[in-house]
């Protein structure tokens, strides 16, 4: 065989190999650059092993198994571990230039962590980071934060998240599609700890569900709601403030205890917090004890209100208090026993402002009035602030200074403005 019977090279073979070159050669080179980030972040006390990862280019894609990490940073320190890690379609060009990066889909399965913040970021330490993603899967998530900084304390068990249109910075306007699930979400402050069970948020159905809701603040509060439901919440209503359709709690039972002094006014100045907007609550089942500077209040019964918002007042359009009975005691001597009330109340602001209230209506079939040592009761107690009217059935008086009876005494022209 001669030089002249082998296959001749042509120049424009080269344009063959350079894609199968460039193919290897960027395989190497991402390889190269997961190898030594993983190496990086096993310096000094850090530590990161990985079981296992791929990652291919057509599309962009990364996946990773049996994540371990121990980190710590002058801020933050961060340890646990993630099952799979899955970054789907990563567009290459998003990651030149000031555009957002843009990724398809991020999955995360299996990842329980916690961390712990220890010091503030720097003042004047802004991010640029921008970040859009398409679809987010949580599964199983177990996080623990320790904020140190704050005082404050988060824990989720058993997370599940799915989500469509991710930015950050962060748009709640910009999403599509959430549903959020979780076997149980705590915060807590030095003096006050939150607990929700079994909860779930469907953003298609703006529905939120708690099966129980507990709030423990010092000593003296101990609340418990049951199969609490939040309608009408979506992304845009956090935006600016907070606004639901409906929030009903099944059961409401427990102790509070309200801190100040009698008489003390709240700030009226105001304030950047956030509005609070509810257009109706219902709470078919109250078994609460309220105690405080004022006395002992303990009721059993029903609540309703509509037309609820507060920012630095507190505003309802109408309120109906009904039940089997409230009780009231200022430990002074004066107690006030209501049986099956029924209360309705058009406009009402808090703190009080007498004329800015709507009609009131009381209806009670029967109640106890004790000054020390003198009892006043009855049979039915009726009034109504719109006309000044005010009727007592079947009234006995008994105690050290004044009884007898009276079968029904009616009294016009009671001013409640005035009273009050």
């Amino acid at each position: 065989m001669t030089s002249d019977d082998l296959p001749r090279f042509h120049w424009w073979y080269l344009l063959f190999l350079l894609p199968v070159v460039g193919y290897l050669g960027a395989r190497w080179y991402v390889g190269h650059r997961i190898e030594r980030a993983i190496a990086a972040a096993n310096e000094g006390d850090n530590s990161l092993t990985v079981s296992a990862y791929s990652f291919g280019f057509f599309p962009i894609h990364l996946t990773a198994d049996g994540l371990r990490f121990e980190q710590e940073t002058p801020r933050l320190t961060a340890r646990g571990h993630l099952t799979r890690l899955e970054v789907d379609r990563l567009a290459l060009f998003s990651l030149f230039g000031s555009d957002p990066i843009r990724v398809d889909r991020v999955h995360l399965s299996g990842f329980e962590a916690d961390l712990t913040r220890t010091a503030p970021p720097p003042d004047g330490d802004t991010s640029e980071f921008a970040l859009e993603v398409a679809e987010i899967n949580l599964d199983s998530i177990f996080l623990h934060v320790d904020d140190q900084v704050n005082e404050q304390q988060l824990a989720l068990h058993r997370l599940s998240l799915q989500l469509e249109s991710f930015h950050i910075p962060f748009q709640p306007t910009g999403i599509e599609s959430l549903a959020v699930s979780a076997d149980s979400v705590s915060f807590s402050t030095p003096d006050s700890h939150v607990l929700a069970e079994e909860v779930g948020y469907d953003l298609s159905r703006a529905s939120t569900r708690i099966r129980q809701l507990t709030y423990r603040r010092g000593q003296g509060t101990d609340l418990r709601a049951r199969d609490v439901t939040l309608t009408g919440l979506n992304a845009g209503d956090l935006e600016n403030g907070f606004s639901l359709d409906s929030l009903t709690v099944a059961h409401l039972g427990g102790g509070a205890r309200v801190p100040g002094s009698p008489g003390e006014a709240g700030d009226s100045t105001t304030s950047d917090r956030p509005g609070v907007q509810i257009n109706h609550i219902s709470l078919p089942d109250i078994d609460l004890q309220v105690s405080g500077p004022f006395g002992q209040l303990a009721y059993l019964g029903a609540l309703s209100a509509d037309g609820l918002s507060y920012r630095d007042s507190l505003t309802v359009a109408s309120a109906a208090v009904t039940g089997d009975s409230l009780g009231f005691d200022n430990g002074e001597g004066i107690a006030v026993t209501l049986q099956h009330p029924d209360l309705r109340q058009e406009r009402l602001t808090l703190p009080l402002h007498a004329d800015q209230l709507g009609e009131t209506v009381v209806s009670v079939p029967a109640f106890r009035l004790q000054v020390k040592d003198q009892l006043i009761a009855g049979d039915s107690l009726a009034y109504r602030s719109g006309s000044g009217e005010l009727s007592l059935n079947g009234v006995t008086l008994n105690g050290g200074r004044v009884s007898g009876s009276v079968d029904r005494v009616a009294v016009r022209g009671v001013e409640r403005d005035a009273l009050l």
